[in-house]
């Protein structure tokens, strides 16, 4: 088979997380389209994340989010529950907010308006 012959174009992301060590945890701030196609980016840092006390997933840079990246931000929170660990995210714009909204994950997750906020409760 050959590139001409696929049924299907191949799925592209601007999708893009940036890991950084703060002070009181681990920001990991993600930018463009979280979804199928870009989704298993993110479960795969966080998971090199299981060790640190607290995680804060910065949703601010996303232009949109679908039910796979949800499903990942929920399995992260579940598993750092489990653990005795911290987790939560900050707010998006947009449709990402919006979709926080109308699942009610605004009320399951920890969830803030900055990095800061959820790292040192102010």
């Amino acid at each position: 088979m050959t590139e001409h012959d696929s049924l299907l174009p191949p799925l592209e992301s601007d999708f893009e997380v940036d890991v950084r060590a703060e002070t009181h945890g681990t920001v990991v701030a993600v930018s463009g389209e979280l979804d199928v196609a870009s989704s298993h980016l993110l479960e795969h840092e966080l998971a090199k994340l299981h060790g640190a006390a607290t995680v804060v997933v910065d949703l601010r840079g996303l232009t949109f989010i679908d039910s796979t990246g949800l499903g990942v931000l929920m399995r992260t929170h579940q598993l750092a529950v489990e653990q005795g660990r911290r987790f939560g995210i900050v707010r998006g714009n947009g449709q990402v907010d919006r979709l926080l909204n109308l699942t009610g994950l605004e009320h399951e997750l920890l969830v803030g308006d900055s990095p800061e906020q959820l790292l040192t409760g102010d």
